[in-house]
């Protein structure tokens, strides 16, 4: 037990490092900012397209799957239908901001999961695509799922307990909906259990924000000053705090695959009097309780730096907490082949 709880506390002490070192907040307020800018003409133009040509039953359906996963966002999104009078005078501009958004979304997610598994994108424009019409599809089907899944328990209000199966619909739905993201936005060969972890985090994550949400938004209707305006600034909330639970499940995946940067690794090259100086003062830390370990056995020995030796590089690595802190230095000789 105290092993699974030793292992439970690393690993979490290690994804608020990681998160931290990877600035994960300031990804998902870049994230937040073009997924804001993507949502609401994508709802909106969808909304305002079925309010003039199609049935207004399947416009309360959709803001009902909005409000279930956002209350600000199904609150805009039903002042701006109800204030634009069935105008399409914008439908061309907010199909191109539609357009612009989401690449700039999808990129921002692409290039946010990169940091986190220290790897560089080579895909191309069409393969970046492609994952994210795969991501998108993914959100609407399980978004469709659990619309209907909601719609059929309303059939059995009088079941007692009924209700507490909603929330865990909207959870289980939400895995189904964040999976496809986190096993194809990776540049990394994944397998399925890898991605599980992140994807369940985030379904949680969601679940318990969108449970807040519901409550601020009750509580601030009541205001005099909430309005569409406040109903904004709410949504884009949402969308930063989402941002971050999204981002930080991509570092749980991470941490628990082993594919993530060392925490605290730092690299440096130094100057010949510069090394010197640093074996000094590493010297003067190790004291008779220190333990040394060697590949072989014995005291390893210390390689001479080769002729035509240019630069000196230092590798080193201490443990999140000091209290278990290790640290592995490693010395290269990198020699001018000319």
């Amino acid at each position: 037990m105290r092993t699974v709880l030793a292992d439970a506390t690393s690993v979490v002490k290690t994804t608020v490092v990681e998160a931290r070192e990877k600035d994960v907040t300031f990804m998902a307020a870049s994230i937040a900012y073009y997924a804001f800018v993507a949502l609401l003409p994508l709802l909106f133009l969808a909304l305002l397209a079925l309010s003039v040509f199609g049935d207004p039953g399947l416009v309360q359906t959709v803001l009902g799957v909005a409000h279930a996963v956002s209350p600000s966002m199904g609150d805009t999104l039903s002042k701006a239908i109800r204030s634009s009078g069935g105008e399409v005078g914008f439908s061309v501009l907010g199909l191109l901001t539609l357009l612009w958004a989401s690449l700039k979304l999808f990129r921002g997610l692409d290039t946010a999961f990169s940091a986190i598994y220290d790897t560089e994108s080579e895909e191309s424009i069409l393969d970046q695509l492609r994952d994210g019409i795969v991501v998108l599809f993914a959100i609407w089907l399980a978004a469709i799922a659990t619309t209907v899944a909601g719609a059929a328990l309303a059939l059995f209000e009088a079941v007692p307990f009924i209700g507490v199966l909603e929330p865990l619909l909207l959870l289980v739905g939400l895995v189904f909906a964040f999976f496809p993201m986190y096993y194809v936005f990776p540049d990394v060969d994944l397998s399925l259990a890898e991605a599980l972890p992140g994807a369940v985090f985030a379904a949680l994550g969601w679940t318990v924000l969108q449970g807040a949400f519901h409550v601020y938004a009750a509580f601030a209707d009541k205001s005099a000053t909430y309005g569409i305006l406040g109903g904004v600034v709410l949504l884009v909330t949402w969308l930063y705090f989402s941002g971050v639970v999204l981002l930080v499940g991509a570092v749980i995946n991470a941490v628990l695959a082993g594919r993530h940067e060392r925490v605290g690794e730092r690299r440096r090259t130094l100057t010949p009097d510069e090394t010197v100086a640093y074996l000094k003062s590493l010297g003067r830390e190790i004291n008779d309780d220190a333990r040394i370990r060697a590949d072989g056995n014995g005291i390893p020995d210390t390689p001479s730096p080769p002729d035509g030796t240019r630069e000196y590089v230092v590798v080193e690595w201490t443990a999140a907490d000091r209290e278990s802190a290790t640290r592995e230095v490693t010395l290269r000789w990198v020699v001018d082949d000319e």
